[in-house]
């Protein structure tokens, strides 16, 4: 379909953000003590589960509820385990390089549907308008770095492998992504990422 694609990941390369931020709203919200929060909403599992669309929006906030001890409504619970993002416009200046290159973009993201809907409500221009595609785990059901969401994004891309471009800013990720083939590289920075990108693009370049 495409003769290269370029992935991002969303959470810390287009957003930043931190689950801390989580926590400590929803120990404020609920009275509880953060270590609690943290066991019930991330040792336990659950946010995974949330991320890989295994449960619902109310599911997952009903189970915060009964597990919190508190009469807080479920979107109570779901702004404040999403007001955690702020936008990397420093990124912005790659989006539109590699779109004025013609380069098509997508976004390749472990993330729940009130962290996604909660982000477009926002329309911040990091994440306006630049992106054919948006594989995110609770809609495909996987999640990095399980193989079943990369996958998902070699259908869509229709390019060869190494025609793939991806960053996260988790090595895990990005090794999965190399095992598959894929031209993948940890972000850390945006003028690392310049370079790299200029050397896929030089390599990959149509003849």
């Amino acid at each position: 379909m495409y003769e290269r694609f370029v992935f991002f990941d969303l959470g810390n390369v287009l957003v930043n953000f931190d689950h801390e931020i989580a926590v400590r709203q929803l120990a404020e919200l609920t009275n509880r003590s953060p270590d609690v929060v943290r066991q019930v909403v991330f040792r336990s599992g659950l946010q995974d589960r949330y991320e890989t669309g295994l449960i619902s929006c109310e599911q997952f906030a009903g189970i915060v509820l009964e597990q919190l001890q508190t009469q807080r409504s479920h979107q109570d619970i779901l702004e404040a385990i999403s007001a955690i993002f702020e936008p990397n416009e420093a990124i912005e200046k790659v989006l539109r390089w590699l779109t004025s290159a013609g380069v098509p973009l997508g976004i390749l993201s472990n993330t729940c549907k009130a962290h996604w809907d909660w982000l477009r409500h926002h329309n911040w221009p990091v994440l306006d308008g630049w992106f054919r595609h948006q594989v995110l785990s609770f809609e495909v059901n996987s999640m990095k770095p399980d193989d079943g969401i990369y996958a998902c994004c070699e259908q869509l891309a229709g390019c060869n492998e190494p025609h793939i471009f991806f960053m996260d800013d988790r090595v895990e990720n990005v090794a999965a992504a190399v095992r598959r083939g894929w031209t993948a590289r940890q972000f850390r920075h945006v003028d690392e990422l310049t370079t790299q990108l200029v050397d896929w693009l030089a390599s990959t370049e149509p003849r």
